[in-house]
């Protein structure tokens, strides 16, 4: 399983995921009534670890990440290493819809583990945008080139 904090590529990825947004929204910070939600997976007490790194820059609070994966051990996990943040344990989809009176993000940031042209990502992307409120910034993660299965989207 990856260390996802201690890969330089994601740890790059939100850095400029950060700088974009400064970039086009004019602020430094998501505003205290908006909330950054992410497919969370497993969130170390590292700084490099995702919702360290991003409290650490000043984008967020503790208490503005909503993280979300299909594995309750990891949810567990989290819940205990960063109490303050919120953690849903279920499908992507499941969650946002269920959690519609809460679900109010500045940003979401969907690091997805499938090919870019595969449906998930158009169900997933598609149904974020719907379900958030205006002003929100959506990245979108997906992989190019999936080694297992030989198939390329860029030459490697």
């Amino acid at each position: 399983m990856p260390e996802f904090d201690k890969e330089p590529i994601k740890i790059e990825a939100r850095k400029l995921m950060i700088d974009v947004y400064r970039r086009h929204s004019g602020r430094s910070a998501i505003s205290v009534d908006r909330q950054f939600w992410s497919l969370c997976s497993t969130q170390s007490g590292r700084p490099t670890s995702e919702i360290n790194q991003l409290v650490r820059l000043g984008l967020i609070t503790k208490d503005q990440y909503y993280g979300v994966d299909w594995d309750n051990r990891k949810i567990s996990a989290n819940e205990k290493k960063h109490p303050d943040a919120h953690w849903f344990s279920s499908d992507w989809d499941r969650v946002i819809k269920r959690e519609h009176k809460v679900f109010n993000p500045g940003i979401i940031f969907l690091d997805l583990t499938s090919m870019a042209t595969t449906p998930l990502v158009f169900r997933a992307t598609k149904r974020a945008l719907r379900r958030s409120p205006p002003d929100t910034y959506l990245f979108v993660n997906v992989m190019i080139n999936d080694l297992y299965r030989h198939q390329f989207l860029l030459p490697n």
